[in-house]
């Protein structure tokens, strides 16, 4: 059975193609937590764009693979803190509200699940791999508000 272990070529690609899927899967969970939390903070729909909070260079072709990867790496690292201090944040400031099975706190539980999981999926791909960190935009408004309106 060659091509089946898990360093083996194959095996590789398998893995990366599982982490392509689940970065998609990742996507649309966010997505679909910023609208919950858009109605339920009655944000508009498409807010003025100041910028990202968690930024890395351009990925342009002169990147290896390895490279590109370990960028992304690093911004997954960083939008995950964000959004646990954002939980945490909101769990200190509502602790009392009573929607602890809400559809919207599932969802973040999700999203945070998930993306811890597509962290370490990607560190995977990294063995040996160049480390590379993000940029993260110091911000002086509500990290509540700046992280979910992009």
């Amino acid at each position: 059975m060659a091509g089946r272990g898990t360093n083996g070529r194959h095996g590789l690609r398998g893995h990366a193609g599982r982490t392509a899927a689940l970065a998609l899967l990742v996507h649309k969970e966010c997505t679909q937590l910023l609208e919950l939390y858009r109605n339920s903070e009655s944000l508009p729909s498409s807010p003025v764009d100041e910028g990202y909070l968690v930024s890395i260079p351009p990925l342009v072709p002169q990147l290896s693979d390895a490279e590109k990867i370990s960028l992304l790496h690093a911004a997954l690292k960083e939008c995950l803190r964000l959004l646990e201090d954002v939980i945490t944040r909101e769990d200190a400031e509502f602790s009392d509200d009573d929607e602890e099975d809400s559809e919207y706190k599932r969802k973040r539980k999700t999203v945070r699940d998930r993306l811890g999981h597509l962290l370490t999926s990607t560190e995977q791909l990294l063995v040996d791999g160049p480390k590379f960190e993000a940029k993260v935009k110091e911000v002086i408004l509500d990290i509540t508000l700046h992280f979910f309106s992009h």
